[in-house]
């Protein structure tokens, strides 16, 4: 802590040059002096200030409240000046006001400055120091020091939720200067001390790494770099906690459940576990035991409340932010990462055993994030230790639109660090480049490291972007996924693909002088959109229990498809037997998940017969009317059900066309009459595009084209391919 001067000592005369503040508003006339004051503060004690958040302050403050006296004004200003730099915030027990008039009455405490970091594999760590008191409130004091991750440090790694930037405290640094945080750390650094109350010693000597205290948030460029070394950071961590705060009645019965489960061990041979799905609670009650046999008697009945309770539990914000699904991947193994609520501790795994039995049959408004997010990081725990870690642009496709992060540019940045090491696309991580150049940057390396168009799969079938400025080609890798890949989750394992609709051809990147945000890519249009359903198969929310299971819905929008056709004399081509076929198909792309019933990947795929459709065309008929008002729960058909149900997810948010030659496709819900249906070469599938003008084409998405899809419309050569140019 400082102390302003005496009043009987000397005052230096200040010789800072006072640059002017342009405003846009009246500012009154007390704002001269007050400013000036406040500036000349900000110069002799920061080394500076932003001048745009400083002039937005001052307008704010004066339009909010007239005329104010210059002490009001000025702390007024201090306060919401801090609130937009993150860097200054007045507090009771810290008086942050040495432009009071009466100096004598005031003390003030220096903002911690970072000392750079300079070496490539250099952090800082913290530990905890003491409490300190200031008036009636209890501060806590840490140290920061600099360590190399070459020397393997050994340290505690915190996996936590910022929280609200508008409730931010103050951490004091080496006890006379102060960092502001997020209210959240504060409380995860009091849980984290060691200490009970503010008199305990607690523990100074365990280190600890935390983003807010080691990494200068202010500095873009060292934000950068050390986001890039959060691989190393988090794996070479001698523990991980996830912190998901502090606990309650909710969590105290979410974790007695979650114990049930710690007799249960993993094997990594078990896989079929994390693939546990069914009808109703029985049929995932059922799947379980016959994988865990040890857990029968042990596993509380799915009447018992705490299920309820649990489901709360997953809602907690820690399982909705982007950050901390890399922190939790990376951390070594599970014996060293922790769930910690509060005073309570569990193994992560147990966790997801007990999310896996929680079946949803009562009405809710929407699913919590934890419910998918935990689903997702067992996944991606087992794929790292059986070495099959899915390509970048799949992970970030399908846990980068589902979780949240502040800057969308960390919708790529936080998941580098959980790519395959072999397969690094080596994106230079830079938080001052536009968002929409960070996503086009990234699409273009997937392109450049799998020597193919996959990337172009993940492009999100919406009539809007959230990221203004992107080509139709990019994804919005910040937007919500509402349809699946036509590869479905063999996208997920890059050596195989299921279709080959360009005939294996190779895509040939020849971008000839053009724009980043411009693709030229070769191959052929060869259908158009005839007409297309007015209805999607987008069905109900996952409240609606009955609707999501029943196949019903999704048999009503093919048969509707094939009156329209046939009404309008477009299908009169085909025969009765050959449309049931194809619709089959199309709405089963194949059959296309038929690797979640055996968790095998086959390489080889070929088109379903026609007898074998016409056959589950038959079988679904008779199953529609069997469940005309629901699923049958007396256990007839569940099979068939279920396969059904499961192959049919990918119908969601699209619609069936007419095409002018191949009868029948299955594409987003924004296709048009007028659309052409083009083959890329690197592409395994069709896609939708619209013409432009001049021979460009905007991207509308993928396409399932019955007739096309194992190459069978490639009657051309390499040579002669047309260049279609995506804007």
């Amino acid at each position: 802590m400082e102390n302003l001067p005496e009043p009987d000592r000397p005052q230096p005369t200040s010789t800072l040059t006072i640059p002017p503040l342009t405003m846009k508003t009246s500012l009154g006339p007390s704002f001269p002096s007050a400013v000036t004051n406040l500036v000349t503060w900000f110069l002799e004690n920061e080394g500076g200030f932003d001048e745009s958040n400083l002039k937005i302050a001052v307008e704010e403050i004066l339009t909010e409240n007239g005329n104010m006296s210059d002490n009001a004004l000025q702390n007024a200003i201090r306060e919401r000046y801090a609130q937009k730099i993150y860097a200054v915030q007045q507090t009771p027990s810290i008086m942050l006001n040495p432009l009071d008039v009466d100096p004598r009455n005031s003390r003030y405490v220096k903002r911690y400055k970072f000392v750079p970091l300079t070496g490539a594999s250099e952090i800082r760590l913290f530990k905890f120091s003491k409490f300190v008191t200031l008036g009636d409130q209890v501060h806590i004091s840490c140290t920061i020091e600099h360590a190399h991750l070459d020397d393997k440090p050994n340290y505690t790694a915190i996996s936590y939720v910022w929280g609200s930037l508008d409730d931010i405290m103050s951490v004091m640094i080496e006890d006379d200067k102060f960092l502001m945080v997020t209210r959240n750390l504060v409380e995860v650094l009091f849980r984290f001390s060691g200490a009970n109350t503010p008199t305990d010693t607690g523990n100074t000597t365990h280190l600890l790494w935390t983003d807010q205290l080691c990494i200068n948030q202010y500095d873009a460029e060292e934000r950068g770099k050390q986001v890039a070394l959060m691989r190393r950071i988090y794996t070479q961590a001698q523990k991980t906690k996830l912190w998901l705060g502090e606990d309650d009645d909710t969590s105290k019965q979410a974790f007695s459940l979650v114990r049930c489960f710690e007799d249960i061990e993993f094997s990594s041979s078990q896989a079929a576990m994390l693939m546990l799905t069914g009808l109703d609670a029985d049929d995932i009650r059922e799947r379980f035991f016959a994988a865990f046999p040890q857990a029968v008697g042990q596993i509380p009945p799915k009447s018992d409340p705490r299920w309820k309770v649990l489901f709360s539990f997953l809602d907690r914000p820690w399982f909705s932010r982007l950050w901390v699904f890399q922190e939790a991947i990376l951390s070594a193994n599970e014996a060293t990462c922790s769930v910690v609520v509060g005073q309570m501790t569990c193994d992560f795994f147990h966790l997801y055993l007990a999310r896996s039995l929680l079946f949803v049959d009562w009405e809710v408004e929407s699913l919590p994030s934890g419910f998918q997010m935990v689903k997702h990081l067992m996944l991606f725990y087992l794929y790292r230790n059986l070495g099959i870690l899915p390509p970048i642009s799949f992970t970030v496709w399908q846990i980068g639109g589902c979780l949240r992060s502040q800057d969308p540019r960390d919708r790529i940045y936080g998941l580098l660090g959980v790519q395959d090491p072999e397969r690094d696309i080596k994106l230079p991580i830079d938080y001052q480049k536009p968002v929409e150049n960070v996503y086009i940057e990234f699409t273009r390396r997937c392109i450049e490291k799998d020597r193919s168009l996959r990337v172009l799969e993940f492009i999100k079938e919406s009539p809007t972007k959230s990221i203004l400025g992107l080509p139709s080609w990019v994804p919005d890798w910040s937007a919500e996924a509402i349809t699946m890949p036509l590869e479905g989750s063999n996208l997920g394992h890059q050596r195989f693909s299921k279709f080959k609709a360009s005939a294996d051809r190779q895509h040939i990147d020849d971008q000839s002088g053009r724009a980043e945000d411009i693709l030229a890519v070769k191959g052929k249009i060869i259908d158009q959109v005839v007409t297309e359903i007015e209805h999607d198969f987008q069905i109900g929310t996952p409240s609606q229990i009955e609707q999501y299971f029943s196949i019903n819905f999704r048999v009503r929008i093919w048969v509707m498809f094939l009156e329209h056709g046939i009404e309008r004399g477009l299908l009169n081509s085909a025969t009765a037997e050959q449309l049931q076929a194809a619709v089959i198909r199309a709405i089963t792309v194949d059959g296309y998940n038929d690797w979640l019933a055996t968790q095998e990947f086959s390489e080889d795929y070929s088109r379903i017969s026609d007898d074998e459709a016409i056959a589950i065309y038959h079988e679904l008929e008779q199953l529609r009317e069997l469940s005309v008002n629901g699923l049958p729960h007396d256990g007839s058909n569940r099979d068939l059900h279920r396969k059904i149900w499961v192959n049919t997810e990918i119908c969601k948010g699209r619609r069936l066309a007419v095409l002018q030659k191949h009868w029948i496709m299955l594409g987003p819900a924004q296709a048009k009459k007028g659309d052409f249906i083009g083959i890329i070469h690197g592409s395994s599938i069709p896609w939708v595009l619209r013409p432009k003008g001049m021979g460009t084409y905007e991207v509308v998405g993928q396409c399932f084209v019955d007739g096309v899809m194992y190459g069978e419309a490639v009657d051309w050569t390499e040579d002669d391919a047309e260049t279609l140019v995506l804007i």
